[in-house]
């Protein structure tokens, strides 16, 4: 199984990473769509962040 970046941010950056990560890695690459709108390690921002990759890293454990 191949591993998993995440990201946020407009869907030109979104597509550019995408590529750029495609490209050079072979990696899966998974949108959360969370817009960029909190601070550094805001509760909800990382609520959401765990909510949201919980069932992409259960594939590794």
């Amino acid at each position: 199984m191949g591993r998993f970046n995440f990201c946020d941010g407009e869907k030109a950056q979104r597509n550019n990473y995408r590529e750029i990560l495609i490209n050079l890695f072979q990696k899966k690459m998974v949108v959360l769509d969370i817009v960029d709108e909190y601070q550094y390690l805001d509760n909800e921002l990382i609520e959401m962040l765990t909510v949201s990759i919980e069932p992409y890293l259960k594939e590794f454990i």
